[in-house]
């Protein structure tokens, strides 16, 4: 597949203002000439137009750049290629279809696709990129409400779209006045995950274990209070702030794991807001810094882990693994098949709950997925 067909070419300029040769501009393989070879262990953005914009589908693709590229490079090299702004289709459907064929063929390259797009249906083309896979589909949705319980929802035809549903489901940040009691009535019964907003200010901390046992990532930006982020449709004055925004996209990138990011749900107005665009772009720029230090880890063996065995009467041991050098833990869940059991990220605090006679609420879950 020639993917530079599905693109449009940058100005040479980029309309950045930038003379250091120690900003991102310098470090990315940007589509302006002749389309970036895209390589293995890489990132790579995709602007996606907005059909809402006809009189330019990619201003809010291009104003992102301005902001993005005159920001410094990250401590640690990552391999970054912009193959510009995707074409728009016929209507949404073959647009959709377009940016689904093209991050199936940037995952296969071995890259891991950015897009970057207004509309909340392209959660539904990113999706469609990976539903064919034989593997387990590890979906992370960060938003504050959720339609899992609506047949027109988003992610209600996210977890229809195939003949079996996603391996598993994390819905992150969600606001319990915003969402009905019903959907969270479905994920319970569908062993899937949530976390609370509250849980998130109490300690942000526990969404890395969630992002990192996740395939594809779908940020919706009305997750961010109206006060960090103002350009996304509804009033939001409570949210995630900018600060946990940004942590959230570094564990995205350190996670090995991870296929593919999507930024959704922006208001064409955001590009006459810079404090919002460059929120946006330093988002970005902290997947970068995290994909920097991205590593896959067997905890299964391997000097640098610790496996701890936590003896429960009545039922087997859990047993847990810690990196000495990343200071990450998994625990292993069993399988009835007798196969390997599978390895759940978690948290430290779980550790010590299992040690004071308490099972995981994860753990649970997890193994009832599984079995």
């Amino acid at each position: 597949m020639d993917l530079s067909l599905f693109f449009n070419a940058l100005p040479e300029e980029m309309s950045v203002s930038t003379d250091s040769y120690s900003d991102l501009y310098y470090a990315a393989d940007i589509f302006c000439n002749s389309f970036p070879k895209i390589q293995s262990n890489s990132v790579s953005f995709i602007g996606l137009p907005d059909s809402s914009d006809p009189d330019d589908p990619w201003r809010l693709s291009d104003r992102f750049r301005h902001h993005f590229y005159s920001l410094k490079r990250t401590a640690r090299t990552v391999i970054f290629q912009d193959l510009g702004n995707l074409r728009m289709g016929a209507n949404d459907e073959e647009t959709r279809t377009r940016i689904a064929e093209v991050c199936s063929a940037v995952v296969e390259m071995g890259s891991v696709p950015v897009l970057l797009g207004g509309s909340r249906e392209f959660i539904l083309a990113q999706f469609a990129a990976h539903k064919h896979t034989d593997d387990d589909l590890n979906i992370a949705n960060i938003d504050s409400t959720l339609d899992l319980d609506h047949e027109d929802g988003v992610l209600h035809k996210v977890v229809t779209m195939t003949s079996h549903l996603p391996t598993h489901f994390c819905q992150i940040g969600y606001q319990s006045y915003l969402v009905d009691p019903m959907g969270i009535a479905v994920m319970e019964r569908l062993n899937f995950e949530s976390c609370r907003l509250g849980q998130i200010h109490e300690d942000f901390r526990v969404t890395e274990p969630l992002i990192r046992d996740a395939d594809l990532l779908f940020f919706n930006l009305s997750a961010i209070r109206h006060s960090a982020f103002a350009h996304a449709p509804g009033a939001r004055p409570f949210g995630l702030n900018g600060e946990q925004a940004c942590q959230m996209c570094w564990y995205a990138g350190t996670s090995p794991r991870l296929k593919s990011l999507g930024f959704f749900n922006i208001l064409p107005s955001v590009v006459n807001s810079d404090v919002d665009m460059l929120t946006l772009s330093i988002m970005v720029w902290h997947f970068l810094e995290g994909f920097g230090y991205r590593q896959n880890e067997n905890p299964r063996g391997g000097a640098a882990f610790e496996k701890y065995h936590v003896a429960f009467t009545g039922t087997e041991d859990l047993h847990f693994y810690h990196s000495r050098m990343t200071d990450r833990w998994w625990v292993e869940v069993p399988k009835a098949d007798g196969k390997e059991g599978y390895l759940l990220p978690c948290q430290y605090q779980e550790y010590l709950q299992a040690q004071n006679g308490y099972i995981p609420d994860r753990w649970v879950r997890t193994f009832g997925r599984l079995n």
